[in-house]
């Protein structure tokens, strides 16, 4: 589920440029957790892909497209030296990819997918099932993904959880199953839980709930999210903990929800509250260590990414402990485009 897995995955559309010849399949040595997904790519058992010689690797170009999070360069060149063909990345942001995914699927062979992601990308028929009996770690895969639990605990099901993104009933399903099938959606590699990063030099307290974001002493000091898949759920979040409203399900809003939360948006952004929004990673950090933001919707790695230039950044735990708030999760992986 880490980078190990992403590059091994990679080899998933071997079969995209190569041809039918008699022989066995040379197979190079595949590194540990998604070797058995590489193997049913280049198998003859996936749909449209043939079995190739291993001389034919040097002409084949692998093109992965997603998030910066998740789509390094450094992977790409090193799964290219490993493996013997190119390996082609790209970053683009969230809405950006979602929409290449949908309306260029034929340019991507390899979709990094965030759960929502998947659900779109599953209606639109442009990404195919991957057979979980070969994935040689499926059952090492955390349960959050397996069984939608975590330490025993089941996982809230607000939004769209790893656990129903996941799994469709058959390889060319346009629906998501809830539950666990013998098809996936996506290979899980990433993971996380996003909340609130804020520079307690400039601060002054702890912050501990996502109403913080939203105070008024914070005016022109704070920013927010601009995916509005994501976004939307940040302002939320906000909203509930500050009390204005109290959501049915923050990820499948009535339209009086959707309403107000859009009127509450337009009537902060009138008032100065955001010095900005941020689309990217990079964009968060250089906020934040320029001290333009002293507080904003953020993710863990871009507050390590301040603390590395020796800048005081906290992660807020947003009333983790007692249960009232707490992060939003979110999830990504790999999937196989339809034509592969």
């Amino acid at each position: 589920m880490r980078d190990n897995d992403r590059r091994t995955s990679k080899v998933e559309s071997q079969g995209r440029k190569s041809k039918q010849e008699n022989g066995k399949l040379s197979r190079r040595s595949l590194l540990k957790g998604a070797a058995a997904l590489a193997g049913a790519a280049v198998g003859s058992e996936v749909v449209g892909a043939p079995t190739i010689w291993a001389q034919e690797i040097k002409d084949i170009e692998l093109r992965h497209v997603g998030v910066s999070y998740s789509v390094v360069k450094a992977i790409g060149d090193q799964a290219a030296k490993d493996l013997g063909f190119k390996v082609t990345m790209q970053n683009l942001d969230t809405s950006a990819a979602i929409n290449r995914f949908i309306s260029q699927p034929n340019s991507v062979d390899i979709a990094d997918l965030e759960g929502w992601q998947a659900k779109l990308a599953a209606k639109r028929g442009v990404i195919q099932g991957i057979e979980v009996k070969k994935i040689k770690e499926f059952d090492n895969i955390l349960p959050i993904f397996t069984k939608g639990e975590i330490n025993g605990h089941k996982i809230p099901r607000q939004g769209i959880s790893p656990y129903e993104a996941m799994y469709i009933a058959k390889p060319d399903s346009t629906d998501l199953n809830d539950g666990v099938t013998e098809w996936a959606t996506f290979l899980p590699q990433v993971y996380n839980a996003d909340s609130i990063g804020y520079r307690p030099d400039l601060v002054g307290h702890e912050v501990t709930e996502w109403k913080d974001l939203i105070d008024p002493k914070f005016k022109g000091k704070a920013a927010i999210l601009d995916v509005p898949a994501i976004g939307i759920m940040d302002a939320a979040l906000c909203f509930e903990s500050a009390g204005l409203i109290k959501y049915g399900n923050k990820g499948n809003m009535t339209k009086e929800e959707i309403d107000f939360t859009c009127n509450k948006l337009i009537e902060l952004k009138k008032a100065g509250q955001f010095r900005a929004t941020w689309t990217t990673f990079d964009q968060s950090v250089q906020l934040m260590a320029a001290g333009e933001v002293v507080i904003q919707s953020m993710w863990s790695p871009a507050v390590a990414a301040v603390r590395v230039k020796e800048i005081p950044c906290v992660y807020a735990p947003v009333n983790v402990k007692n249960g009232k708030e707490g992060y939003r999760g979110w999830c990504n992986g790999m999937g196989l485009m339809k034509h592969l």
